[in-house]
């Protein structure tokens, strides 16, 4: 009977720790708003669960989130020193096991609902398609990194620090607003890359880790470009950030056309191997992403070449050729003007592809 009654105890205590947990979950107010000002076409953002996955990349110690890859600040210190006894958390052992880098740390951010408790699509719909592929085949895009991802949120009460933050946060989104909104960046974008679709565009500040052109999905399995920029950049950095992080999504396509010529391929791919540890280390592995680094920076550069004075330009193109051996990328940008000179002429980047292959196809090789 004693042991009996033992048994009892144990699940009935059982069963209030459990339920005592969900009730600590089910009342846990999810508080934190994202903080979002527009510049015509552009959403600036500064949103709760890309900065919380911004955190837990930092806490993860991944690449490019690692103290010594982040500018130290203010803000930096306080994620520190707030989240400090979170290093061992499950959200944070998953992306280590996972080893999620790069843009995939805020992405997997933007797909997860007010509340966490599931993606903001379905994750068997054939379009929720991300950085590493479908959704459904991705190992971390599951129930139960979201499960801990909220337990996370729970236990560190994230919303409370984000609220606190908030000043810096404004004081981080207004600074960028004008320079988007003097330098019209919405209307270059949208006649450059030739956008019909009346989506705005999004881009998320931080000082956690940045620099990364999104493909987003949206509901209807249409892709809007997100970027995600470092906000403590001054403005020569940010505006430079700014062309090339939302030129990506937008350049994928004639990437991807351009590399199917065997010239284009085989020029790239030398140039890889020749450069090869510099390029690994900055998350290019193999020609396919140096040349996709190439032309994205070289549409970029004709927004630049409307803003920067000619000095800058110049600095500019030698890191471009120097510093990150994308030794092409000067050529390529001068050929562009004949891409926005006729601009009526093509119904997308794409259909430049030819005229620019003949080009590459006259570049020196590597030697």
């Amino acid at each position: 009977m004693k042991k009996y009654l033992l048994v009892l105890f144990s699940i009935s205590i059982f069963l209030t720790g459990c339920a005592t947990k969900n009730s600590i979950n089910s009342d846990y107010e999810f508080k934190a708003q994202p903080v979002i000002k527009s510049v015509g076409n552009i959403e600036v953002i500064i949103d709760p669960n890309v900065e919380m996955m911004n955190i837990l990349g930092r806490l993860a110690n991944l690449t490019p989130y690692k103290k010594s890859d982040v500018m130290i600040s203010y803000y930096t210190n306080n994620v520190d020193e707030y989240f400090s006894k979170f290093k061992s958390c499950s959200a944070v052992n998953t992306l280590k096991n996972y080893n999620v880098c790069y843009q995939r740390v805020p992405e997997f951010g933007m797909y997860l609902n007010s509340d966490d408790s599931d993606f903001v699509h379905d994750i068997n719909d054939s379009r929720f398609i991300v950085s590493d592929g479908r959704a459904n085949q991705v190992g971390y895009y599951s129930k139960t990194f979201i499960s801990q991802v909220k337990n996370f949120r729970i236990k560190s009460d994230f919303d409370s620090f984000f609220i606190s933050n908030l000043d810096y946060y404004n004081s981080m989104i207004d600074s960028k607003i004008k320079i988007l909104k003097d330098l019209e960046f919405d209307k270059w974008l949208k006649d450059f890359y030739n956008i019909n679709n009346n989506n705005k565009v999004c881009l998320y500040l931080t000082d956690l880790s940045g620099n990364y052109g999104i493909s987003y999905v949206n509901q209807f399995g249409e892709i809007v470009p997100h970027a995600v920029v470092l906000g403590y950049t001054n403005n020569y950095s940010f505006i430079y950030l700014l062309s090339h992080e939302f030129s990506h999504p937008y350049t994928s396509d004639i990437v991807d056309e351009l590399y199917c010529y065997p010239y284009v391929r085989d020029l790239f791919d030398e140039l890889y191997k020749k450069n090869k540890s510099k390029y690994d280390s900055n998350g290019y592995p193999g020609g396919r992403w140096v040349l996709n680094e190439t032309i994205n920076q070289a549409c970029a550069n004709k927004f630049n070449e409307k803003c920067f004075p000619s000095n800058v330009l110049k600095s500019n193109d030698d890191w471009e050729v120097n510093g990150k051996k994308m030794i092409y990328v000067p050529q390529i940008s001068v050929f562009f003007d004949n891409y926005e000179k006729n601009l009526k002429k093509y119904s997308q980047l794409k259909d430049f592809a030819p005229e620019l292959s003949e080009l590459i196809k006259t570049l020196p090789k590597v030697e």
